[in-house]
């Protein structure tokens, strides 16, 4: 993670687990599909997840990169394919990281 804050704030977060029996009041509970997301408890202020935290939007974290993690510890897949413009014909791959590559013989698409 490139922005200092966030890194430092994930490694004292706590991570949503779906072996953990949370009480129906638990953000993990209340949130389908929370499984691997970072939450804080902060005073005064309850258990919030660390992309909810308005506390870091001035840092504009990048959001590709935060995408790119979280699908590779949750998934356990280097990055992701997203439409572009919603177009489902015009596929981007965004990867984050190095990864060995090969040119193709064949197109592609």
């Amino acid at each position: 993670m490139k922005v200092p804050e966030v890194a430092e704030k994930i490694q004292e977060a706590q991570k949503c687990s779906n072996t953990e029996r949370y009480g129906q009041y638990h953000i993990c509970s209340k949130t389908p599909d929370s499984d691997g997301l970072y939450f804080t408890e902060e005073r005064f202020a309850g258990k919030k997840f660390l992309v909810d935290n308005p506390k870091f939007h001035h840092l504009k974290p990048n959001t590709y990169e935060m995408v790119a993690q979280l699908a590779e510890e949750r998934y356990n897949s280097i990055g992701f394919i997203y439409p572009q413009s919603g177009e489902k014909e015009n596929q981007i791959v965004a990867l984050w990281r190095k990864v060995p590559a090969e040119k193709l013989d064949k197109d592609f698409y």
